[in-house]
């Protein structure tokens, strides 16, 4: 009787995680180092980093990294009516959207997304093109101090480009929300306001400012949210 080798591992769901600006995919990681121990028996974590660097901070060696960066000359300029800092903003996504892209085709599928800030912001787009391939295959979405991105409608086109139908009236992921009551570089309102695209948010909102909770109780808001999700 011939023996029977041993099972072939159990596949874990795959996650998407996006840094926030002035971070990249390895700081990212260690900010959140609790969540990732506590999710590691629920999902695989992919940590990705964004194609475009910040002005390097003095005394730093590392440039830090962002999904776009936002141009502060808002001025048209003499040949077009479109903000510069709005153009810059639509063409860093469009490279940063390759980048994901990407990752789908190396890593994925990715069946949900954990943003943070500006990731957030960009998890928020993704989810908002999930009837798109690639990222038809997310099931639900993770946004710690969120919000909406704009120009919005720009970025959602750029997200799903070549899609046959375009984001029209709200999100049907299930969505959790972690919003800092004392978050001063994303008020909590803005982080309200983009939990309002979803149609069913699930809103999480913590004793910090802009960060991703860290404590035994915040966390298990954000692991019994996945299990959910990921059953």
């Amino acid at each position: 009787m011939a023996m029977e080798g041993p099972p072939p591992p159990v596949r874990r769901p795959k996650v998407l995680c996006l840094h926030g600006s002035r971070q990249d995919g390895q700081i990212f990681q260690q900010r959140i180092a609790k969540l990732v121990k506590r999710l590691q028996c629920i999902a695989e974590l992919y940590f990705v980093e964004s194609p475009h660097t910040l002005p390097l901070d003095e005394g730093k060696q590392v440039a830090m990294r962002a999904w776009w960066r936002w141009d502060a000359r808002e001025e048209a300029s003499e040949d077009s009516s479109t903000p510069t800092a709005v153009y810059s903003v639509a063409k860093d996504w469009e490279a940063s959207v390759a980048v994901l892209k990407n990752a789908w085709r190396r890593d994925g599928p990715f069946v949900g997304v954990l943003g943070f800030s500006n990731g957030a912001a960009a998890s928020l787009l993704l989810a908002a093109a999930s009837y798109a391939p690639p990222f038809s295959s997310l099931k639900f979405a993770v946004l710690a101090s969120g919000y909406v991105p704009e120009p919005f409608d720009d970025l959602i086109r750029i997200t799903a480009a070549g899609a046959t139908s375009l984001y029209t009236s709200g999100i049907s992921l299930p969505s959790l929300h972690l919003i800092g009551a004392n978050d001063q570089l994303v008020l909590p309102e803005a982080s309200r306001e983009a939990s309002q695209l979803f149609f069913q948010p699930q809103v999480y909102e913590h004793g910090l400012g802009h960060a991703v909770p860290q404590k035994a109780g915040d966390l298990e808001v954000v692991v019994s949210f996945m299990e959910v999700q990921v059953a």
